[in-house]
């Protein structure tokens, strides 16, 4: 797919005279250009447009615009919201218990899922789309459950496999090995995370290989649960469930695991208003690792959005590449495949640099809002209280970058639980049906996009104010110190709408 200026068509042809001349302009040789074109020609996972469209009106009005809302978010919030309309303890509503049985038959049908999806891409064909297992694990664990969780509520304690399996290696190791010191912090989600996306974007697995990926997961906490206990492991390592416990505080659902006196869990719910969970109390972040966890959700969502994109092409075939080439040329006809090489190696960098540019920025700000406000708490503390305010940015991101393919493909999950392996089966008789792939009408994709962008980032400024009110008894000074986070949740709208709207390269 190629993009330019806006307009989207599918471009399955060959350079022609024009292109040259242009590819000229950015001084990289023609044939380089081309196979590197052809080298990004995979399939597109956020932008997701397959027929033409033109933007209504330039980039720049909806960046405005997006940037106008927020600033009346920012002044409406200082001039209504007062300390007295920001409690420190919000009033909980009534638990509800749940019964036991939920909890088990979702714990057995998680762990079921998880075996269905690694036996199916063990013994099954090894076309991504005749196995089951790529579409239940990319569409409806990866893409559907978040947006569920949304909705309802942290579902995912009660279906998390590899929480069941954890409590099932703590019934048979009676105390952990040895205790995890409290500096670890979240650094092992944040690791397990960071693989995970590089195998999303870069490894392109095939049902083989994703069963081998779930597998050593699957190992891993195992040999944490062993090691540490598997709740504290779980709790540090486990990234899906730290995903899924930040998104469900947005949800008007709330759901907890407690245990009873005889040591038997207990289940159960709550409704609140929706986003009210970002506001309770203690739902400040643990450690400054979750809160790079939080900004690896931003960066990973925003990247995979720009590396299939002309712009981050053009950066490194006209800006980087011919810097490279007279130190990579071997005069044996390599030189372009030790370019692409090299290419993978940037790919890599940036994206395990992005959640370290992320953070930076917010620290500044945290930073600003510190000496403005005047508080003794440390620019850490503050980024542990105000990370929270990130989430429902965090959650739009994938929202708007996503939400597509998970209309595209979700149908396919009726078509393939009657042929699971891809053998040709019909067991359920619903082989043949699910149809086609989904196509949206792209206007309505776009002003999707930017109104959910819009209302994530609105909501941000809404917590964020909200939370200063209760650190600062002046509401003018939480007003102030508010400032530096309302430019950053500018500069962020502006870059998840311009990523959205960037030339496709695929």
């Amino acid at each position: 797919m190629l993009v330019e200026n806006g307009n989207y068509w599918l471009c399955n042809r060959e350079i022609d005279a024009s292109e040259h001349e242009r590819l000229g302009r950015m001084k990289v040789h023609p044939s380089h250009a081309a196979a590197a074109a052809a080298f990004f020609c995979v399939p597109a996972s956020a932008h997701f447009f397959v027929q033409s469209y033109t933007l209504p009106v330039p980039f720049a009005t909806y960046a405005w615009s997006a940037v106008g809302a927020l600033l009346a978010t920012f002044l409406l919030s200082g001039l209504f919201l007062r300390a007295r309309s920001a409690p420190r303890r919000l009033r909980r509503s009534e638990e509800h218990a749940v019964p036991n049985e939920v909890l088990r038959i979702g714990s057995l049908f998680g762990v079921g899922c998880l075996l269905i999806c690694i036996l199916c891409g063990l013994f099954g064909v090894q076309r991504a789309a005749d196995n089951l297992n790529m579409t239940m694990f990319w569409v409806g664990f990866v893409l559907l459950l978040p947006y569920a969780t949304a909705v309802f509520g942290d579902v995912f304690i009660i279906l998390n496999p590899w929480s069941t399996i954890g409590r099932m290696v703590d019934r048979m190791c009676q105390s952990p090995v040895i205790q995890i010191p409290s500096w670890v912090g979240c650094w092992p989600a944040f690791l397990l995370f960071l693989s995970f996306i590089y195998i999303e974007l870069f490894a392109d697995l095939k049902p083989g290989g994703l069963s081998i990926a779930l597998i050593s997961y699957t190992s891993i906490i195992i040999a944490g649960s062993i090691a540490f206990g598997a709740r504290a492991w779980i709790r540090r390592a486990e990234f899906f469930s730290i995903m899924f416990r930040q998104i469900s505080l947005i949800s008007p659902l709330a759901w907890k695991i407690t245990k009873n006196p005889s040591g038997r869990p207990l289940v159960s719910v709550r409704f609140r208003a929706p986003v009210e969970g970002l506001l309770e109390h203690g739902s400040r972040l643990s450690s400054f690792t979750a809160v790079l966890v939080i900004c690896f959700m931003l960066s990973s969502t925003s990247f995979d959005g720009i590396h299939n994109t002309l712009f981050w092409a053009r950066i490194y075939w006209a800006e980087i590449y011919p810097h490279l080439k007279p130190l990579i040329a071997t005069g044996g006809g390599r030189d372009l495949s030790h370019a692409i090489s090299i290419f993978a190696i940037w790919q890599w960098l940036a994206l395990l640099l992005s959640p370290f540019l992320y953070i930076g920025l917010f620290l500044v700000a945290c930073k600003l809002c510190r000496k403005i406000g005047r508080t003794r708490l440390g620019t850490l503390e503050l980024a542990k209280i105000f990370g929270i305010s990130l989430v429902p940015i965090a959650f739009v991101y994938h929202f708007s970058h996503y939400y597509t393919l998970l209309v595209a493909y979700i149908g396919q999950l009726y078509r393939l639980a009657s042929d699971p392996l891809g053998f040709g089966w019909d067991v359920f008789g619903t082989r043949g049906a699910g149809g086609g792939l989904v196509i949206l009408d792209m206007g309505n994709v776009w002003n999707t996009q930017v109104a959910s962008i819009i209302a994530g980032h609105v909501v941000s400024v809404f917590v964020a104010h909200v939370l200063a009110l209760r650190m600062f008894r002046d509401a003018r000074a939480a007003v102030f110190s508010q400032i530096p986070m309302l430019v950053l949740m500018m500069i962020f709208t502006w870059l998840g709408l311009w990523i959205l709207s960037l030339p496709l390269t695929s």
